[in-house]
């Protein structure tokens, strides 16, 4: 199915914008982000399964065109209307193209970050450091799957722990390799209720770990910023 009566709502919809004097301000960028859009549009053909995907765009692209260009149209709403259609468009192309495939890699790298996160920062930061993102990743577990705008943002903060707890246990294995006896001694000080074997083999594992994490925060911080487009508000 091509989409031919999405295209033409994208090109009256840029046209209006063009003439909206209450734009004036946002004009260009929408109209940069909408010839963008239609390049894509022109690109492809919509598969039948997504036929409900498209008309809601149609219905809503229509509702926006006819009712939303009034001169007593206040310029905030509209503006935040536009912006939102624009986010809906976006993401179906998402949809249209194939690229949701690009979601699931994301979550893989989100869930295992959350994890070393978890695990890593009691030893290094605090326990309290790794309670507090508890909420945070749940909620953003949750929004990932139904592709919301606000679970991918809150996903991010798992994105700058990892940073933090990996950039502290890096610099722990540079000390740790500098002196390793002191390391030791301080680390089976502080964790004597884990017994002196474990200990031996944590004060290995988790700066190793630590690296682990610094690793997969970039791939995931990078798969981020691949799907940004794909999550609706």
């Amino acid at each position: 199915m091509n989409p031919t009566e999405l295209l033409n709502i994208i090109e009256e919809l840029n046209i209006k914008i063009k003439h909206f004097d209450l734009l004036q301000n946002k004009r260009d960028k929408f109209c940069k982000k909408l010839d963008q859009i239609k390049a894509d549009y022109q690109s492809i053909t919509i598969d039948e399964q997504y036929q409900e995907v498209y008309d809601s765009l149609v219905n809503k692209g229509n509702a926006l065109v006819e009712n939303y260009f009034r001169p007593s149209m206040n310029a905030k709403t509209l503006s935040d209307t536009i912006n939102r259609y624009l986010t809906y468009l976006t993401a179906a192309y998402g949809d249209f193209s194939g690229q949701t495939s690009k979601i699931t890699g994301f979550y893989r790298y989100f869930l295992l970050c959350s994890i070393l996160v978890l695990l890593l920062s009691p030893f290094i930061l605090s326990p309290i450091f790794a309670l507090v993102f508890l909420l945070p990743i749940f909620l953003a577990t949750r929004g990932i799957k139904q592709r919301s705008k606000t679970g991918y943002i809150l996903s991010l903060t798992v994105g700058a722990a990892g940073l933090i707890t990996s950039a502290m246990w890096i610099k722990y294995l540079f000390y740790l390799i500098l002196d390793y006896a002191t390391m030791f001694q301080n680390f089976i000080t502080v964790n004597a209720a884990l017994g002196q074997t474990l200990c031996q083999i944590l004060i290995i594992a988790l700066p190793v770990l630590g690296v682990v994490l610094f690793v997969l925060t970039i791939l995931f911080l990078f798969r981020a910023y691949k799907v940004k487009d794909l999550f609706v508000a």
